[in-house]
Protein backbone atom coordinates (compact mmCIF):
# COMPACT_ATOMS: atom_id res chain seq x y z
CA UNK A 1 0.00 0.00 0.00
CA UNK A 2 1.13 3.29 -0.43
CA UNK A 3 2.67 5.87 1.72
CA UNK A 4 0.90 8.85 3.33
CA UNK A 5 1.65 11.01 6.14
CA UNK A 6 0.36 9.66 9.62
CA UNK A 7 -0.28 12.12 11.97
CA UNK A 8 -0.42 10.69 15.44
CA UNK A 9 -2.15 12.62 18.23
CA UNK A 10 -6.15 13.02 19.07
CA UNK A 11 -7.03 15.43 16.99
CA UNK A 12 -10.57 17.66 17.85
CA UNK A 13 -12.88 18.77 15.30
CA UNK A 14 -16.25 20.17 14.62
CA UNK A 15 -18.59 17.74 13.30
CA UNK A 16 -15.93 14.83 12.78
CA UNK A 17 -16.78 12.22 10.73
CA UNK A 18 -19.79 13.67 9.34
CA UNK A 19 -19.72 14.28 5.36
CA UNK A 20 -18.85 17.55 4.71
CA UNK A 21 -20.94 18.98 2.01
CA UNK A 22 -18.32 21.41 1.26
CA UNK A 23 -16.04 18.64 0.51
CA UNK A 24 -15.55 16.56 -2.78
CA UNK A 25 -13.02 13.53 -2.47
CA UNK A 26 -12.58 9.80 -2.79
CA UNK A 27 -10.71 7.33 -0.78
CA UNK A 28 -10.13 3.70 -0.18
CA UNK A 29 -12.70 2.15 3.08
CA UNK A 30 -12.14 -1.84 3.27
CA UNK A 31 -10.42 -2.03 -0.04
CA UNK A 32 -13.45 -0.36 -1.91
CA UNK A 33 -13.05 3.04 -3.91
CA UNK A 34 -15.49 5.55 -1.82
CA UNK A 35 -16.60 9.13 -2.81
CA UNK A 36 -17.98 11.53 -0.54
CA UNK A 37 -19.41 14.81 -2.52
CA UNK A 38 -22.22 17.04 -1.76
CA UNK A 39 -22.46 15.75 1.96
CA UNK A 40 -23.62 11.98 0.18
CA UNK A 41 -21.30 8.69 0.30
CA UNK A 42 -21.11 6.18 -2.42
CA UNK A 43 -19.20 3.14 -2.55
CA UNK A 44 -18.55 2.81 -5.94
CA UNK A 45 -16.75 -0.51 -6.39
CA UNK A 46 -18.09 -3.75 -4.77
CA UNK A 47 -14.96 -6.53 -4.59
CA UNK A 48 -13.51 -4.90 -1.20
CA UNK A 49 -10.07 -6.29 -2.87
CA UNK A 50 -8.42 -3.05 -3.93
CA UNK A 51 -4.80 -2.11 -3.13
CA UNK A 52 -4.79 1.34 -4.85
CA UNK A 53 -6.64 3.52 -6.97
CA UNK A 54 -6.23 6.64 -8.43
CA UNK A 55 -8.60 8.68 -10.59
CA UNK A 56 -7.73 10.83 -14.08
CA UNK A 57 -10.20 13.35 -13.84
CA UNK A 58 -9.47 14.36 -17.76
CA UNK A 59 -9.96 12.47 -19.61
CA UNK A 60 -11.85 10.76 -16.83
CA UNK A 61 -10.79 7.12 -15.96
CA UNK A 62 -11.04 5.51 -12.68
CA UNK A 63 -8.17 3.34 -12.08
CA UNK A 64 -7.31 0.32 -9.95
CA UNK A 65 -5.29 -1.79 -8.74
CA UNK A 66 -5.96 -5.70 -7.50
CA UNK A 67 -3.35 -8.00 -7.22
CA UNK A 68 -3.70 -11.68 -9.04
CA UNK A 69 -1.24 -15.29 -9.21
CA UNK A 70 -0.20 -16.18 -12.76
CA UNK A 71 -0.36 -19.90 -13.03
CA UNK A 72 2.83 -21.49 -15.22
CA UNK A 73 2.08 -22.85 -18.46
CA UNK A 74 0.97 -21.51 -22.41
CA UNK A 75 -1.02 -18.87 -20.84
CA UNK A 76 -4.61 -18.48 -19.50
CA UNK A 77 -7.08 -16.09 -18.91
CA UNK A 78 -7.92 -15.11 -15.27
CA UNK A 79 -10.65 -12.97 -14.36
CA UNK A 80 -10.85 -11.61 -18.21
CA UNK A 81 -7.50 -10.62 -17.97
CA UNK A 82 -4.58 -12.72 -20.10
CA UNK A 83 -1.58 -13.53 -18.20
CA UNK A 84 1.95 -14.31 -19.52
CA UNK A 85 2.72 -17.57 -21.00
CA UNK A 86 5.68 -19.35 -18.97
CA UNK A 87 5.41 -17.24 -16.20
CA UNK A 88 4.22 -17.36 -12.34
CA UNK A 89 3.77 -16.22 -9.17
CA UNK A 90 1.80 -12.73 -7.80
CA UNK A 91 1.58 -9.57 -9.84
CA UNK A 92 -0.13 -6.46 -9.68
CA UNK A 93 -3.29 -5.39 -12.52
CA UNK A 94 -3.95 -2.17 -13.44
CA UNK A 95 -7.31 -2.22 -14.12
CA UNK A 96 -9.24 1.60 -15.61
CA UNK A 97 -12.52 2.20 -16.96
CA UNK A 98 -13.73 5.08 -18.82
CA UNK A 99 -15.82 7.26 -16.70
CA UNK A 100 -18.05 8.32 -19.38
CA UNK A 101 -18.86 5.35 -21.23
CA UNK A 102 -17.62 2.66 -19.06
CA UNK A 103 -15.33 1.32 -21.58
CA UNK A 104 -12.83 -1.01 -19.60
CA UNK A 105 -8.98 -0.63 -20.17
CA UNK A 106 -6.67 -3.07 -18.96
CA UNK A 107 -2.72 -2.73 -18.03
CA UNK A 108 -0.43 -4.57 -16.90
CA UNK A 109 2.83 -3.54 -14.21
CA UNK A 110 5.58 -6.64 -13.57
CA UNK A 111 6.66 -7.11 -9.99
CA UNK A 112 4.63 -4.97 -7.13
CA UNK A 113 2.85 -2.02 -7.77
CA UNK A 114 1.30 -0.76 -4.22
CA UNK A 115 0.40 2.70 -5.35
CA UNK A 116 -0.98 4.20 -8.46
CA UNK A 117 -0.69 7.67 -8.46
CA UNK A 118 -3.01 10.39 -10.17
CA UNK A 119 -0.77 13.19 -11.54
CA UNK A 120 0.26 14.77 -14.96
CA UNK A 121 -3.18 14.69 -16.55
CA UNK A 122 -2.44 10.57 -16.53
CA UNK A 123 -1.92 7.68 -14.26
CA UNK A 124 1.69 6.53 -13.09
CA UNK A 125 2.53 3.66 -10.55
CA UNK A 126 4.87 2.92 -7.98
CA UNK A 127 7.35 -0.51 -7.99
CA UNK A 128 7.98 -2.21 -4.87
CA UNK A 129 8.67 -1.66 -1.20
CA UNK A 130 11.43 0.57 -2.29
CA UNK A 131 8.93 2.81 -4.22
CA UNK A 132 10.46 2.91 -7.43
CA UNK A 133 9.15 5.37 -9.77
CA UNK A 134 7.36 4.13 -13.07
CA UNK A 135 7.64 6.38 -15.86
CA UNK A 136 5.30 5.27 -18.18
CA UNK A 137 1.48 6.40 -18.06
CA UNK A 138 -0.40 3.76 -17.87
CA UNK A 139 -3.20 5.29 -19.26
CA UNK A 140 -1.89 5.65 -22.41
CA UNK A 141 1.24 3.67 -21.99
CA UNK A 142 4.06 6.40 -23.27
CA UNK A 143 7.04 6.89 -21.25
CA UNK A 144 7.18 9.98 -19.34
CA UNK A 145 10.31 11.80 -17.81
CA UNK A 146 10.76 15.08 -16.68
CA UNK A 147 15.40 14.84 -15.80
CA UNK A 148 16.67 15.31 -13.17
CA UNK A 149 13.66 14.58 -11.19
CA UNK A 150 13.50 11.05 -10.44
CA UNK A 151 10.25 11.17 -8.35
CA UNK A 152 7.98 13.96 -9.84
CA UNK A 153 4.36 15.63 -10.11
CA UNK A 154 2.98 17.97 -12.64
CA UNK A 155 -0.33 19.99 -13.51
CA UNK A 156 -2.69 18.11 -15.44
CA UNK A 157 -1.52 20.00 -18.54
CA UNK A 158 2.13 19.68 -17.22
CA UNK A 159 3.09 22.78 -18.12
CA UNK A 160 4.10 23.00 -14.45
CA UNK A 161 6.51 20.21 -12.50
CA UNK A 162 7.73 19.70 -9.22
CA UNK A 163 9.92 16.81 -8.01
CA UNK A 164 12.86 15.22 -6.11
CA UNK A 165 16.17 14.39 -7.47
CA UNK A 166 17.93 10.89 -6.21
CA UNK A 167 21.33 12.89 -5.81
CA UNK A 168 20.70 15.59 -3.34
CA UNK A 169 16.48 14.68 -2.67
CA UNK A 170 15.67 18.29 -2.47
CA UNK A 171 12.04 19.14 -3.66
CA UNK A 172 12.36 21.71 -5.84
CA UNK A 173 9.65 23.10 -8.74
CA UNK A 174 10.50 24.30 -12.25
CA UNK A 175 12.35 22.67 -15.23
CA UNK A 176 15.02 23.01 -14.91
CA UNK A 177 14.54 23.13 -10.65
CA UNK A 178 14.20 26.88 -9.98
CA UNK A 179 12.77 27.10 -6.73
CA UNK A 180 14.17 24.82 -3.84
CA UNK A 181 10.90 24.19 -1.90
CA UNK A 182 11.92 21.70 0.82
CA UNK A 183 15.49 20.37 1.98
CA UNK A 184 16.15 16.80 1.60
CA UNK A 185 14.43 14.80 4.20
CA UNK A 186 11.71 17.51 4.81
CA UNK A 187 9.62 16.31 1.82
CA UNK A 188 9.88 12.51 1.57
CA UNK A 189 10.34 11.14 -1.57
CA UNK A 190 7.28 10.02 -2.33
CA UNK A 191 5.15 11.92 -0.25
CA UNK A 192 4.28 14.58 -2.10
CA UNK A 193 1.70 15.78 -4.73
CA UNK A 194 1.20 18.99 -7.04
CA UNK A 195 -2.21 20.37 -7.29
CA UNK A 196 -3.92 20.11 -11.07
CA UNK A 197 -3.67 23.69 -11.24
CA UNK A 198 -0.15 23.58 -11.03
CA UNK A 199 0.06 26.15 -7.91
CA UNK A 200 0.48 24.34 -4.90
CA UNK A 201 2.57 21.34 -3.65
CA UNK A 202 1.42 19.25 -0.44
CA UNK A 203 4.56 17.55 1.08
CA UNK A 204 5.22 15.72 4.57
CA UNK A 205 8.06 13.47 6.33
CA UNK A 206 8.46 11.70 9.20
CA UNK A 207 10.52 14.80 10.29
CA UNK A 208 8.30 17.45 8.78
CA UNK A 209 4.77 18.28 9.48
CA UNK A 210 2.36 18.61 6.67
CA UNK A 211 3.34 21.73 4.58
CA UNK A 212 1.66 23.74 1.57
CA UNK A 213 3.81 25.08 -0.99
CA UNK A 214 2.81 28.18 -3.69
CA UNK A 215 5.01 30.35 -5.52
CA UNK A 216 3.07 33.30 -4.24
CA UNK A 217 3.17 32.61 -0.08
CA UNK A 218 6.04 29.91 0.27
CA UNK A 219 5.51 26.95 2.91
CA UNK A 220 2.96 27.12 5.37
CA UNK A 221 2.79 24.40 7.50
CA UNK A 222 0.55 22.58 10.41
CA UNK A 223 1.40 23.17 13.94
CA UNK A 224 1.73 20.00 14.59
CA UNK A 225 4.63 18.22 16.36
CA UNK A 226 3.87 14.57 16.05
CA UNK A 227 4.09 13.81 12.34
CA UNK A 228 5.25 10.45 11.56
CA UNK A 229 6.33 8.74 8.85
CA UNK A 230 4.60 5.22 9.49
CA UNK A 231 1.40 4.81 6.67
CA UNK A 232 2.78 6.55 3.36
CA UNK A 233 -0.04 7.26 1.82
CA UNK A 234 0.01 9.93 -0.83
CA UNK A 235 -1.39 13.58 0.32
CA UNK A 236 -3.53 15.14 -2.25
CA UNK A 237 -3.82 19.12 -2.46
CA UNK A 238 -6.39 20.53 -4.58
CA UNK A 239 -6.55 24.20 -6.64
CA UNK A 240 -7.36 26.18 -4.14
CA UNK A 241 -4.27 24.77 -1.82
CA UNK A 242 -6.42 22.63 0.63
CA UNK A 243 -5.24 18.80 1.90
CA UNK A 244 -6.04 15.63 2.50
CA UNK A 245 -4.05 12.95 4.42
CA UNK A 246 -4.57 9.72 5.87
CA UNK A 247 -3.82 10.45 9.80
CA UNK A 248 -4.50 8.92 12.84
CA UNK A 249 -7.53 9.40 14.64
CA UNK A 250 -6.53 7.98 18.09
CA UNK A 251 -9.14 5.00 17.70
CA UNK A 252 -8.04 1.48 17.60
CA UNK A 253 -8.64 -0.72 14.72
CA UNK A 254 -8.47 -4.35 13.94
CA UNK A 255 -6.72 -5.13 10.61
CA UNK A 256 -7.43 -7.91 7.67
CA UNK A 257 -5.33 -6.09 5.47
CA UNK A 258 -3.43 -2.73 5.42
CA UNK A 259 -6.43 -1.54 3.50
CA UNK A 260 -9.12 -3.42 5.07
CA UNK A 261 -9.70 -2.57 8.98
CA UNK A 262 -12.77 -2.23 11.10
CA UNK A 263 -13.35 -0.88 14.37
CA UNK A 264 -11.64 -3.27 17.35
CA UNK A 265 -13.19 -4.82 20.14
CA UNK A 266 -12.67 -4.15 24.03
CA UNK A 267 -9.42 -5.65 24.87
CA UNK A 268 -8.05 -6.31 21.24
CA UNK A 269 -4.29 -6.85 21.76
CA UNK A 270 -3.81 -6.84 18.45
CA UNK A 271 -5.77 -3.92 17.72
CA UNK A 272 -3.63 -0.82 16.12
CA UNK A 273 -4.36 2.73 15.40
CA UNK A 274 -7.62 3.80 13.15
CA UNK A 275 -6.69 5.33 9.99
CA UNK A 276 -9.00 8.30 8.94
CA UNK A 277 -9.11 11.25 6.35
CA UNK A 278 -8.10 14.67 7.70
CA UNK A 279 -8.45 17.69 5.75
CA UNK A 280 -6.09 20.65 6.43
CA UNK A 281 -5.77 23.92 5.05
CA UNK A 282 -2.81 26.88 5.86
CA UNK A 283 -4.03 28.71 9.01
CA UNK A 284 -5.66 25.36 10.54
CA UNK A 285 -3.38 24.03 13.69
CA UNK A 286 -3.68 20.56 12.41
CA UNK A 287 -6.09 18.56 10.23
CA UNK A 288 -9.41 17.75 10.95
CA UNK A 289 -10.74 14.20 10.97
CA UNK A 290 -13.54 14.29 8.26
CA UNK A 291 -13.65 10.12 7.43
CA UNK A 292 -13.44 7.97 10.66
CA UNK A 293 -11.77 5.32 8.58
CA UNK A 294 -10.21 5.64 5.45
CA UNK A 295 -6.84 5.76 3.31
CA UNK A 296 -5.52 7.33 0.21
CA UNK A 297 -7.70 10.58 -0.29
CA UNK A 298 -7.77 12.19 -4.01
CA UNK A 299 -9.90 15.29 -4.33
CA UNK A 300 -12.10 15.51 -6.79
CA UNK A 301 -14.84 18.03 -8.61
CA UNK A 302 -18.35 17.44 -8.42
CA UNK A 303 -18.54 16.35 -12.07
CA UNK A 304 -16.85 13.68 -11.54
CA UNK A 305 -18.57 12.91 -8.52
CA UNK A 306 -21.76 12.64 -10.95
CA UNK A 307 -19.82 10.73 -13.24
CA UNK A 308 -18.98 7.74 -10.78
CA UNK A 309 -22.46 7.74 -9.42
CA UNK A 310 -24.05 7.36 -12.88
CA UNK A 311 -21.02 4.49 -13.95
CA UNK A 312 -22.22 3.25 -10.21
CA UNK A 313 -26.52 2.80 -11.54
CA UNK A 314 -24.89 1.16 -15.14
CA UNK A 315 -22.69 -1.08 -13.45
CA UNK A 316 -19.40 0.12 -14.48
CA UNK A 317 -17.52 -0.77 -12.22
CA UNK A 318 -18.48 -4.46 -12.12
CA UNK A 319 -15.69 -6.20 -11.04
CA UNK A 320 -13.45 -4.09 -9.46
Amino acid sequence: MRRVALLIGVLAATNAFAADANLCFAFLRSGSVVISCEGREDRITRHGELNSFAIAEEPGVLGVVTSYIEQQGTGSLQQGIQVVPGSQGVFDMVRMVELKSGKPLFNKIRGSVPTLISTCGGLFGVLDAKRVPVRKDVLTGADVSFDPYTWFRCSADRKVVAGIAEQDRILSEGLPPQAHVAPAEAAAYYEFNMSPNGKYLAFASDRQPLCVWSAEGGSQCAESADATDSTHDLVSVSDDGDVLVAIATGDKCAYKSPTIFSPAKPNDRKAMNCIGIGHWRPGMKSPEIVESLGRAPQWINPATASLLRQGLRKDYFLGM
